[in-house]
């Protein structure tokens, strides 16, 4: 009887090992061609409140990416992480605007079609970069996400850090005035019935002057009306002048560690503000006053500047965020009847 010798095919083999080997190689191959390349990069770590600055977006893709949709919305959700609840001058989230970008069309709110761009062969993979001006209109530290490629982020929890400052007090004044960055810009909204109400109340108010003529007139009484005094009424800035010596010469910086005296000119300011401008300031957050500023002296942002930061320290001492060894009560006062001089000055 003829015996067979049977083959045996061990792991061992130089054979199951080169197997091993190729199919490793062609299933790292094949992730590595499916997978997409992205970078995202900052011009400058560090940027003034309203200073430009560039984010340049690299992506590489496998294929022509003409099916692909970039998506650049969850940078306008960047997180504030300087923020906390109840925060008076930091917001939870950056206020963001998009100044320009070299791909035509393009917004931070919708997807754009990466076929309306030409793209660069680069060692089989489709290149496409582009690179945003935009600008941040508030202070703080801010964590920006990679775009997303057909809603999904380009990388995995991968992100760039911006921190963005107000600049010192004692800088202000030297500034140039093309150094310090302007209020973001005004976009024309479209009218609606609100836009009319000004030439309808001149024409109400027109009517209840007649009607009052005719009741005068068909009585037919003559009153004798004493004429009343001459007083002269003071002004606005008058008033807040008045307030301020008054402040200055109180004991108040010394009590309470200056807090009550810093309360005291902050509401002295906003009283001014709220009789010079009609806008009830005192009852408003900076925030909201620096809404109102920004429109009134949208031309003049050296003086936004000042505004902004004798508001700013009063709510860090507030909020103990700031301690009144750091300032002085003169230089608070003297920084306060500038800003009153300088709003009358602009009103004239």
């Amino acid at each position: 009887m003829m015996h067979f010798k049977r083959f045996s095919f061990y792991p061992s083999s130089i054979f199951y090992r080169s197997f091993l080997f190729v199919l490793f190689f062609g299933m790292v191959l094949k992730t590595a061609q499916s997978q997409q390349n992205c970078v995202l990069t900052i011009s400058k770590d560090t940027v003034l409140v309203g200073e430009p600055f560039e984010l340049t977006v690299s992506l590489k893709l496998n294929g022509s990416g003409n099916t692909d949709t970039l998506s650049f919305e969850n940078i306008l959700k960047a997180p504030n992480r300087l923020y906390i609840k109840d925060s008076v001058d930091l917001e939870p989230f950056a206020d963001l605007v998009l100044l320009s970008s070299d791909w035509k069309n393009l917004t931070l709110t919708e997807g754009f079609p990466l076929k309306n761009v030409p793209s660069k062969p680069e060692n089989g993979f489709s290149h496409y970069e582009t690179t945003l001006k935009v600008a941040i209109y508030n202070p703080g530290i801010f964590t920006l996400f990679y775009p997303l490629l057909n809603g999904s982020p380009c990388q995995e929890n991968t992100s760039v850090t911006i921190e963005v400052i107000v600049p010192p007090l004692d800088s202000i004044q030297q500034m140039a005035g093309d150094t310090l960055y302007p209020i973001k810009p005004i976009f024309a909204e479209p009218a609606d019935w609100t836009d009319f109400m000004f030439p309808v109340y001149i024409l109400l108010g027109l009517i209840l002057i007649y009607l009052i003529y005719r009741y005068l007139k068909s009585n037919k009484k003559v009153q004798n009306v004493e004429e009343p005094a001459n007083i002269r009424l003071q002004t606005p800035e008058e008033i807040a002048f008045e307030k301020l010596q008054t402040l200055k010469s109180s004991d108040l910086w010394n009590q309470d560690d200056g807090k009550e005296f810093l309360a005291r000119l902050s509401f002295i300011f906003r009283e001014y503000l709220e009789n010079q401008y009609n806008f009830p300031a005192v009852e408003m957050s900076s925030p909201e006053i620096m809404d109102k500023i920004k429109l009134i002296f949208a031309e003049n942002t050296n003086l936004i500047s000042q505004i902004y930061h004798l508001l700013y320290v009063s709510d860090m001492v507030k909020f103990a965020k700031a301690k009144t060894n750091e300032f002085k009560p003169d230089d608070l006062i003297n920084q306060a009847i500038q800003c009153i001089t300088d709003t009358k000055n602009e009103k004239k």
